[in-house]
């Protein structure tokens, strides 16, 4: 194991962006709190009872005891563990359950779905089972394991073990922190792994030494803990963590594995600050050789992104977020690059579609920056997905392009939602016949409204006499087809006798 018990004096040459590099001081100050509670001649005793009552709501409380007690009844010690244990030290919301069972976490898991109702899904290669509860959230259950890799990035075989071995198996010693939820030791503490006095030093620290070469996915949560945290990644661990990362690890990932983990730094709360930190451990790369963080101009988009984000919600539109945060990446990269990632990590059509239109960001910077009509505007950019106009926001406050800046809020403001004051019923109650002229009259009268400010009135005048026009000619166009059509069909009555005759003739 690595040592990690004390607090240690690095070097002070991990930039992040935008982000402080001080531990959150709310998070610091409930850490300390529970460590002076239950400090007793220099080691750690602890339990988190009280702390729990007045975290947690009642009916968690009371799941807790009731898996604590089926499991006590087997003679099992069960424990909560993991995310939800660091973040109620941390003083942060977190209701994920995550039970670890030294004994049949499937058989508990089974007991409990009679118990509750809930529906159960076994993994029994795992030894862990999933409880789907009737109201919507769900429970984790495994049984205590170790593990064993054949091979470097691929899944372990796993054996039953005790509930010590289990937390030494683990990614991080923040993660590795477990609570007793038998009935007898309730909100006892298991930190075997020294957890506590990492998230008191603000300190990512891995457990052993093959930890990144057996599992490369932890180089990713590192990355995000250390970024959802302000945390630090320990110095034995940073090295660890770069000699597996130049070695090619990630590479050894399946894409599937890579896609989940891209798609899980996206959804931080500050997921520029992570890409940051994978571009400083070389990671990019290693999702794709067209991936890259090169230049100035990169940068500042990147960290303009969440600027951009937020004009987007509060158009009210949705959008992925993984997308975007993969657009400044391949900016600059050439078609059949982007076409390849597309391939490699199985889009979407839909955002395939996305990802390749932003190659042409500039060009609708560009379009955007010129003299247009409001209904111009919104057309064009319609035309668009979403998370293009999003990154070509980021893209102009970053080049410093004012007018196109302005152009792409106002759409999102007042143009992306914007709709005509009359309806389609409105114009067939008004004796227009249903038809595709229906569409073009209110795009028409749409554009007067933002084009001439019109009233509903005016909108009313300017599409009645659009689909009148259009429908006129469609009428029109269909008479002279019938028209032509019935004259093709004399043509034939008249000489239909003279073939006839000439077939007969001919036999």
């Amino acid at each position: 194991m690595l040592a990690g018990a004390a607090c240690r004096a690095e070097p002070a040459n991990h930039r992040l962006y935008g982000v402080p590099c001080l531990i959150d001081i709310a998070s610091q100050l409930c850490v300390r709190a529970v460590i002076r509670a239950a400090v007793s001649e220099g080691e750690v005793r602890l339990n988190l009872s009280a702390l729990m009552m007045e975290r947690f709501p009642r009916w968690l409380i009371e799941r807790l005891f009731t898996i604590g007690h089926i499991a006590e009844c087997s003679g099992w010690r069960a424990f909560i563990v993991g995310g939800f244990v660091r973040d109620l030290i941390l003083g942060k919301p977190n209701l994920d359950i995550d039970i670890m069972v030294e004994g049949d976490g499937i058989a508990l898991a089974r007991e409990l779905s009679e118990t509750y109702g809930a529906k159960l899904t076994v993994y029994e290669r795992f030894f862990t089972a999933t409880l789907h509860m009737p109201d919507g959230r769900r429970i984790d259950i495994a049984t205590c394991r170790r593990e064993r890799y054949e091979r470097p990035a691929v899944l372990p075989e796993v054996e039953p073990a005790s509930a010590e071995e289990d937390l030494l198996r683990r990614d991080f010693s923040i993660n590795a922190i477990a609570v007793h939820i038998t009935p007898s030791r309730f909100g006892d503490v298991l930190d075997v792994c020294r957890g506590i006095p990492d998230l008191q030093c603000g300190l990512i620290r891995i457990l052993h030494e093959r930890s990144f070469i057996d599992d490369p996915t932890r180089a990713f949560r590192a990355v995000r803990f250390e970024q959802r945290f302000s945390f630090k990644i320990e110095l034995q661990t940073e090295h660890l963590m770069r000699d597996a990362i130049k070695a090619g690890m990630i590479s050894l990932l399946t894409r599937d594995r890579i896609k989940h983990e891209w798609i899980r730094i996206c959804y931080e709360p500050n997921p520029a600050a992570c890409i940051f930190r994978m571009a400083e451990f070389d990671m990019l790369r290693w999702i794709d050789e067209a991936l890259s963080l090169d230049g100035e101009l990169k940068r500042r988009v990147l960290f303009n992104l969440p600027e951009a984000e937020g004009l987007t919600r509060s158009a009210g539109v949705a959008y992925e977020r993984w997308l975007l945060y993969l657009m400044p990446l391949i900016d600059g990269a050439d078609f059949e690059s982007a076409v390849s990632i597309c391939r490699r990590y199985s889009l979407s059509a839909k955002h395939s579609q996305a990802l390749l239109s932003s190659l042409s960001t500039d060009k609708v910077i560009q379009a955007v920056s010129l003299p247009m009509q409001p209904s111009a505007i919104k057309a064009y950019l319609d035309a668009l997905p979403v998370e293009v106009i999003a990154y070509a926001i980021a893209k102009a406050i970053a080049m410093g392009f004012r007018r196109a800046l302005d152009s792409l809020i106002t759409y999102l403001k007042n143009y992306i939602n914007a709709r005509p004051d009359v309806t389609g019923s409105e114009l067939i109650s008004a004796g227009i016949p249903a038809g595709p002229w229906i569409g073009a009259a209110l795009r028409e009268a749409l554009k007067a409204k933002l084009d001439e400010g019109c009233d509903k009135t005016r909108q009313l005048e300017v599409a009645l006499k659009v689909a009148k026009g259009i429908a006129a000619v469609v009428s029109r166009g269909a008479k002279i087809g019938e028209e032509g059509r019935n004259t093709r069909s004399r043509k034939r009555d008249k000489i239909a006798p003279d073939h006839r005759e000439y077939t007969k003739s001919d036999d």
